[in-house]
């Protein structure tokens, strides 16, 4: 692990050499006039060595999650804290494991511990000091793999997966002003609406060769607890950003009006003058606050990295030097997403209060072995299932940019 950390490092310093000492200059230039043409394709060369960086270090610390999370055996594994210690690990063990009766464990789990074991992987969180148990490493891959819930959204947790109605918000009224002292004190009151957050599941069935499994030097628990939440992680992102509503979960990007529309005749694509229009589509209590940041498409981002702003010329685009931070976009956070779409009357950059996104998660999370349906292969079958939804409470606080007609 310390050579993985060392190559992080140097890496990090890598990048931040090539901002500071190559792009720096041409941005400042670019402040007071246009590039030529050679400082233009230097730029382009700099700018892709700082992305191709950028992805080298998002592959190291991914190898690195997974190196921590394989580097103790059952036995040798520090005990966690509270319900994370030898009683948990021996209740999942005893239905991952081949001797053991039980067949099937429903493992719940507070609203505390979720938003603990989301928010693990960053340094200001105190993740550093958190031990790794059965619900971190199921809570990684669905914070790695969804946009939405690096951005911070209000998360939820129920003991049970009954509906619930939860209060929104269409408008939010307005007092009177200079009122006399004897008047009648009216104003006009917000608008509630009522919407319904339900428990959609999410789940996952893999098979492993038994042999895999009584093999004691194999931490069983870790491996399907990995396995398991990569792929239902990849499953609930998607529904938390695109869902459709109505049968599944309506994701945030579904749930945001367009705050800017894109000219027509560009395929979609946003210009940054577009970037600064849709930030200031979002009220300002919304804008300003720290919980605001942008959820960009993937194939939206060479755009936005290369967008200039008008007049000067300065590319307002700059990687993050701190660990565990994302780049930003106009002073606010900046989350890629993979599953979001670009193009013609697609919504490709989302801007607001990501807070007032609400994602709920149900506690109980089953945890199932099968012997019976593989047995002539010799296999054993793991069901993971996890269930959740999410909703935007009020309209306002999030909007999108959406590509033009044509």
């Amino acid at each position: 692990m310390p050579e993985t950390q060392d190559a992080l490092r140097t890496l990090r310093e890598e990048r931040q050499n090539l901002f500071q000492t190559e792009m720096v200059p041409l941005r400042d230039i670019a402040a007071t006039r246009s590039l030529t043409a050679e400082e233009q394709q230097k730029w382009e060369r700099v700018d892709a060595e700082i992305g191709q960086r950028t992805a080298r270090i998002e592959q190291v610390e991914r190898a690195y999650e997974q190196e921590r999370a394989f580097a103790s055996t059952p036995a040798s594994r520090p005990e966690p804290e509270g319900r994370g210690g030898s009683a948990l690990a021996d209740e999942l063990r005893s239905v991952l494991s081949t001797d053991g009766q039980q067949r099937r464990a429903s493992v719940g789990f507070t609203q505390q511990e979720f938003h603990r074991a989301l928010a693990s992987g960053t340094a200001s969180a105190g993740g550093n000091a958190i031990p790794t148990t059965f619900l971190d490493r199921l809570a990684e891959p669905l914070r790695d793999m969804s946009s939405v819930l690096q951005a911070g959204p209000t998360i939820i947790v129920t003991d049970s997966g009954e509906e619930l109605q939860w209060p929104t918000v269409s408008g939010h009224g307005a007092a009177n002003a200079n009122v006399a002292e004897s008047a009648t004190r009216g104003g006009t009151d917000p608008s509630f609406g009522k919407a319904s957050i339900k428990a959609y599941e999410h789940s996952q069935l893999i098979v492993v060769p038994r042999r895999l499994v009584e093999d004691a030097a194999i931490d069983i628990e870790a491996f399907v607890a990995r396995k398991i939440a990569e792929n239902v992680g990849v499953s609930f992102a998607q529904k938390l950003a695109i869902g459709a509503g109505t049968t599944e979960t309506q994701g945030i990007v579904t749930a945001a009006t367009a705050g800017k529309t894109g000219a027509t005749g560009v395929t979609g694509a946003a210009t940054f003058d577009d970037v600064i229009d849709l930030l200031y589509s979002v009220a300002a209590p919304y804008r300003a606050t720290p919980r605001s940041a942008f959820i960009v498409a993937d194939a939206a981002l060479p755009g936005l990295r290369k967008a200039k702003a008008t007049g000067s010329g300065e590319y307002l685009w700059a990687p993050s030097v701190q660990v565990g931070q994302p780049d930003t976009l106009l002073g606010k956070p900046m989350y890629p997403d993979a599953n979001m779409e670009s193009g013609i009357g697609k919504k490709s950059i989302i801007f607001g209060d990501v807070s007032k996104y609400i994602v709920r998660l149900v506690g109980a999370i089953e945890i199932a072995r099968s012997e019976e349906r593989y047995f002539e292969n010799n296999q054993v079958a793991f069901r993971g299932i996890l269930r959740g939804d999410g909703l935007l409470e009020d309209a306002s606080a999030v909007k999108a940019f959406q590509g033009g007609a044509s």
